[in-house]
C-alpha cells in the first residue's frame, strides 16, 4: 500500500511549485498573506496568485478596487425593469424570477453570463434568455467553484451517491496533490 503524500506546512520556505500542487482554503491563503504582509483582499484566484508570487520572490500589483455594485432594484419589479451594468442576482430579483418563471428557476452559468455581460437589458430579456437556454447543455462550473466542479464529476461517476458521500469524497480529494487526484483538471 502506497502512503499518500502529506501536504507540506504553509510557510514562506515552500516553493511555488509545491504550493501549486495542493488545495488551500481561502482562510489559509489570507492567513499566509497576513503573516507575509501581503494584501488579503480579493477572490481566491487573486490570493493564490499573490502567494505564488511571494513564494517566488516576485512582486504582484496590489488588488484594484472593484466598482460598487448597484443596490436593490426599484420596486415594484416588472418585466420592463432595466438591469443596470453590474447588477447582481439579489434576493429581490431571484424572488421575482421565481414568481415569473416558476420554482424551476435556478441561477446557472447561462444566467450568470447574461448578468455579467448585459447592461441596460430588462428583466424580460433575462426571462427570455433563461427560457432559451433550458435545452443548452450545462457548462462546467468556473474554476473558482472548485467544489461544484468536483461535485458534478463525482455525481456523474457515482450515480445515486448522496450529498454526504460527495462531501466526504471532496475532503479526501482536496487532501491529495493535483497529480494524484482521481479527476484531473481539464
Amino acid at each position: 500500500m502506497t502512503d499518500s503524500p502529506v501536504r507540506p506546512p504553509f510557510e514562506a520556505n515552500l516553493t511555488s511549485e509545491e504550493f501549486a500542487r495542493w488545495y488551500w482554503t481561502v482562510v489559509e491563503l489570507r492567513g499566509f498573506c497576513r503573516r507575509a504582509g501581503l494584501p488579503v483582499g480579493g477572490v481566491k484566484h487573486d490570493l493564490v496568485e499573490r502567494v505564488a508570487a511571494s513564494l517566488d520572490g516576485r512582486s504582484v500589483a496590489p488588488p484594484q478596487p472593484q466598482p460598487r455594485p448597484p443596490g436593490p432594484l426599484c420596486e415594484p419589479l416588472l418585466d420592463t425593469t432595466i438591469l443596470p451594468a453590474g447588477q447582481r442576482m439579489t434576493r429581490q430579483l431571484r424572488s421575482y424570477l421565481e414568481l415569473r418563471i416558476g420554482h424551476d428557476f435556478r441561477v446557472d452559468s447561462h444566467v450568470r453570463e447574461f448578468m455579467t455581460s448585459s447592461s441596460g437589458t430588462t428583466v424580460a430579456d433575462l426571462v427570455a434568455h433563461w427560457e432559451a437556454t433550458r435545452d443548452t447543455p450545462r457548462s462546467q462550473p468556473d474554476a473558482q467553484f472548485e467544489y461544484n466542479r468536483f461535485s458534478v464529476r463525482w455525481h456523474a461517476a457515482h450515480v445515486g451517491g448522496t450529498a454526504a458521500e460527495c462531501r466526504a469524497a471532496w475532503f479526501v480529494y482536496r487532501s491529495l496533490p493535483l497529480d494524484q487526484r482521481p479527476f484531473p483538471e481539464e
